[in-house]
């Protein structure tokens, strides 16, 4: 984790890359991280409203996915 613990700290985020298709991964593994602390966030939350805004949250990241995957596919020559 970089300062004071905060894994989104810009200490932690990867600006150099070897490729498109290095950077294109990055971005995807990302955005599964990101997923995986939402659905954290929601089994410990008991308030509906907030629960139902990370799940329209979690529906965003899903598709910045496939959007990070169709041009992995169409720039790279490989999918997911």
């Amino acid at each position: 984790m970089g300062t004071y613990g905060n894994k989104w700290c810009s200490d932690n985020v990867k600006s150099a890359f070897s490729s498109l298709e290095d950077m294109l991964t990055c971005n995807i593994d990302g955005e599964k991280g990101a997923i995986e602390g939402y659905r954290h966030l929601i089994n410990m939350c008991e308030n509906e409203n907030i629960r139902a805004l990370l799940a329209r949250i979690i529906m965003d990241e899903e598709n910045h996915i496939r959007v990070f995957e169709a041009l992995k596919k169409k720039y790279c020559g490989c999918g997911m």
